[in-house]
C-alpha cells in the first residue's frame, strides 16, 4: 500500500533531524524527480552524515561515487516512490 505524503513526511521526521518543511520538500522533489540536493545544502549534509555514520552508505559511494544519486534512490525505496 502506497504511503500518503503525510506518512512519508512523518517517516522522514522520525528518522532524520529535519524540519517539516525540509521533509515535505524532499517528498515533493522525489515524487517530481527533480534535483533535490544542490551541492553543499544543509539537507544533503544531514542525510549524507546519517547514512555514513550508520554505515548504510557504502564507503566507495561516499568517497568516489555519487552519494547524491545513492541517497535519492535509497529515500525513494524507503518511501515507496517509484524512480
Amino acid at each position: 500500500m502506497k504511503m500518503t505524503k503525510a506518512e512519508m513526511i512523518t517517516k522522514l521526521l522520525n528518522k532524520f533531524t529535519l524540519t517539516e518543511t525540509q521533509a515535505a520538500s524532499i517528498v515533493e522533489t522525489l515524487e517530481n524527480d527533480t534535483d533535490m540536493f544542490p551541492v553543499g545544502t544543509h539537507v544533503f549534509d544531514i542525510l549524507f552524515n546519517f547514512y555514513c555514520d550508520n554505515g548504510e552508505m557504502p564507503y566507495e559511494v561516499a568517497t568516489s561515487g555519487d552519494p547524491y544519486v545513492w541517497i535519492a534512490d535509497t529515500l525513494r525505496d524507503e518511501l515507496g516512490i517509484p524512480a
